[in-house]
């Protein structure tokens, strides 16, 4: 093929054009902040496995969890009637195959680094273990927040939040804040180590719950007071409708700061 010398000039001409379309000088700037964050992800990401591997607990055990040594702490602060498996979630409790609980936990609180947790209600630390049982309380979900400490969680296609309660919570007098009585929960009753998938500062009623926007009490059928007491707690884990203001929220759900320590003098 031959060209004639109007078509090399103009070939000549469209391609220094194309070599001088340099991107505006903003648009580096553009560029840079879109890929910064980025770029901080994967330097966090190669920071923290770096010191994942440099912890002393994962190059003792391969994990960020303790093992535990031994259960003296456990056995000062239960009852001796309590001090056996019906109380206490052991390891040999697990069948073959049957640890997705345990796993599932320690998942979780893994993937934000977790070693300890506190307590829902007096916020004290509590040691997370690789083995049952997996802390001095209990776990337990509940669909709402009831501190910013508290992990989310999906477990049986459930999204709900993680939550601790101590040994010493567990067994504690605690009084409603509304209506002062204290002969309701039943934290006593709780298993140590282990996980309850309802919100077991909600087990058990004194005063009817209130909506949290008009403040007007939640009406409760007999079907629904009667399922709740034969241990039927679906009922915590779906939102209901307030018949006053018409808001949809957790209204059954007993909020952590509306427990109060029994006065010694309350009988």
């Amino acid at each position: 093929m031959v060209l004639d010398s109007s078509d090399v000039g103009y070939r000549k001409r469209v391609a220094s054009k194309s070599e001088r379309r340099w991107p505006r000088k903003d648009s580096f700037g553009r560029e840079g902040k879109q890929r910064s964050p980025n770029a901080e992800a994967i330097a966090k990401s190669n920071i923290e496995r770096c010191n994942f591997f440099e912890d002393d607990q994962v190059q003792k055990t391969g994990s960020i969890f303790e093992h535990r040594k031994d259960m003296q702490f456990v056995k000062n602060a239960l009852p001796a009637c309590r001090l056996n498996g019906f109380h206490i979630k052991m390891e040999d409790d697990c069948p073959q195959g049957g640890d997705d609980v345990r796993l599932s936990v320690l998942r979780v609180l893994g993937s934000f680094n977790r070693r300890s947790v506190p307590c829902v209600l007096c916020t004290q630390k509590l040691i997370v273990y690789d083995r049952y049982p997996l802390l001095d309380g209990t776990f337990f979900l509940s669909p709402i927040q009831h501190s910013k400490a508290s992990v989310p969680m999906k477990f049986d296609s459930k999204c709900a939040y993680l939550h601790a309660l101590c040994i010493g919570c567990m067994h504690a007098k605690w009084a409603c804040a509304r209506c002062g009585r204290s002969d309701w929960f039943l934290g006593a009753c709780l298993v140590v180590g282990t996980l309850y998938m309802y919100d077991v500062l909600s087990t058990s009623l004194c005063c009817p719950p209130i909506c949290r926007t008009c403040l007007s009490p939640i009406l409760m059928t007999d079907w629904q007071r009667s399922s709740i007491e034969k241990g039927g707690f679906n009922l915590f884990t779906e939102q209901t409708r307030c018949s006053a203001c018409g808001r949809q929220d957790f209204h059954h759900i007993r909020r952590a700061n509306s427990f109060k320590l029994r006065d010694s003098e309350t009988p």
